[in-house]
């Protein structure tokens, strides 16, 4: 059952994962049909590539992540992960409530 948990993990996070590449994808042929017309490129459009590229290699990781592991170990592994991030968020956020 945890191999069959673990492919439909994998299948899942894989699609999302080429759903991202494929918006980072129109986005980098956007950005080059305004570079090539010489139009301006902003900022935002420049932080959505990189905010799909980030999504895209994250899902993919944990695509592979699921691939190696047994379904539990790397459910398990990865919410300590998410954990250990959201006590690190909570412990610069504290340290920013401190200076005031």
């Amino acid at each position: 059952m945890g191999n069959t948990l673990g492919q439909l993990a994998q299948f899942a996070t894989t699609g999302i994962a080429l759903y991202f590449a494929m918006l980072a994808c129109n986005d980098i042929v956007y950005l080059y049909l305004r570079y090539h017309d010489k139009l301006p490129i902003d900022r935002e459009e420049m932080q959505s590539l990189v905010r799909n590229c980030r999504f895209t290699l994250l899902l993919a990781g944990i695509a592979s992540l699921y691939y190696l592991l047994p379904f539990f170990l790397a459910t398990g592994f990865l919410i300590c992960i998410i954990m250990v991030f959201q006590i690190l968020k909570i412990n610069h956020l504290l340290k920013i409530l401190e200076r005031f």
